[in-house]
């Protein structure tokens, strides 16, 4: 269970098609990719935002007090800078590179049942849906959970 009265968005990364990357470029080529997204995700978070890689490919974004309407705008920030960015591949020319993104966002009126693990497994829920869209997109699983009254 948490134990935190601040609201917070978990946004899960993940680069499309990194296999194909690592298989045509090789892997200390893919690495620097990694490398430049962290710079990416630097450069338009802001400093209140904990970012982490997750593994493998995949990269957290812990979001304090940001509404899930401000981490959808964030994280649509992200997806879109990165689509435009010139990833550098050794001497090739540079490449364009897509992400996808999955946001979860807690309250703490929502279920004081959940833990941190279900809202980071709700990000991953949604990134995966992303994935299953079309890739290169924003998914967000609200967390809204509405509790009957009865009686």
């Amino acid at each position: 269970m948490l134990k935190t009265e601040t609201p917070f968005s978990i946004l899960m990364l993940d680069v499309d098609h990194f296999k194909h990357i690592n298989d045509i470029y090789g892997h200390d080529q893919g690495d620097a990719i990694l490398r430049q997204i962290s710079e990416l995700l630097r450069t338009h978070c802001p400093d209140s935002v904990i970012v982490g890689r997750y593994g493998g490919e995949e990269f957290i974004m812990i979001c304090p007090n940001l509404q899930l309407s401000r981490s959808y705008d964030l994280a649509e920030v992200v997806r879109a800078a990165s689509a435009i960015y010139n990833y550098q591949i050794k001497d090739e020319h540079p490449v364009q590179i897509t992400v996808s993104i999955g946001v979860a966002y807690h309250e703490s009126f929502h279920s004081k049942k959940e833990s941190l693990q279900d809202i980071v497994q709700d990000a991953d829920r949604a990134l995966y849906e992303a994935k299953r869209r079309g890739r290169n997109r924003v998914w967000y699983h609200p967390m809204i959970q509405i509790e009957k009254n009865e009686g």
